[in-house]
């Protein structure tokens, strides 16, 4: 084994065991190591996740950053990696109230308009700046795009647009729908919520 994938499988390791902590520098010194390429950004990609996770933006944006700046090989995974960053770059920004949030996320859905995720990042962050129409369209996509059950959070978010566009009907019909199902997501709570007020 390398002293490359002896840091990756370490920080790895970690990752499984909830230690960011401990992951983080032997991630650090997998990137130092690697290759250019799509390894390399999925490497850096952890790594700005593990440091937005311990709080520590300003890193997690540098490291989304430095996925951004790996060279375009137009190879498919190449740019799902940089997709990806944009992403959680995106959900930083929105988080941290800077408004390159919608921009950012503008890009990432252009860059990989089939992934749900990624969708619904962009129409969570339209709907936050008061764009419902179009959020309501994009959350669509996003539901359309994803697998179920994994995307409770999805449709809670699209039901949240809706209720906002006045089409409360609907909103009521995916809200049953979703609690109906017994799958449990983040917000659940708020979509109990949202559900008893309409």
């Amino acid at each position: 084994m390398t002293s490359f994938e002896a840091h990756l499988k370490s920080g790895e390791e970690y990752l499984k065991a909830a230690r960011p902590d401990l992951a983080l520098p032997e991630l650090l010194q997998a990137l130092e190591q690697s290759a250019p390429g799509e390894r390399r950004m999925r490497i850096s990609n952890t790594i700005a996740r593990v440091q937005d996770l311990m709080g520590h933006r300003k890193e997690a944006i540098q490291s989304f950053e430095s996925t951004l700046a790996e060279p375009e090989t137009g190879e498919r995974s190449v740019r799902e990696q940089k997709a990806v960053a944009l992403n959680n770059l995106a959900w930083i920004y929105f988080k941290t109230g800077d408004e390159q949030a919608e921009a950012t996320a503008a890009k990432a859905y252009a860059a990989a308009p089939e992934n749900g995720a990624i969708v619904d990042t962009y129409g969570w962050i339209l709907l936050a700046n008061g764009k419902t129409d179009e959020a309501v369209a994009v959350l669509r996509e996003a539901v359309a795009n994803s697998e179920e059950p994994g995307n409770a959070e999805i449709r809670f978010h699209l039901a949240s647009a809706l209720v906002e566009s006045g089409e409360v009907v609907e909103a009521k019909g995916v809200l049953e729908e979703l609690l109906d199902s017994d799958v449990d997501f983040e917000s659940k709570q708020d979509a109990e919520s949202m559900l008893k007020n309409l």
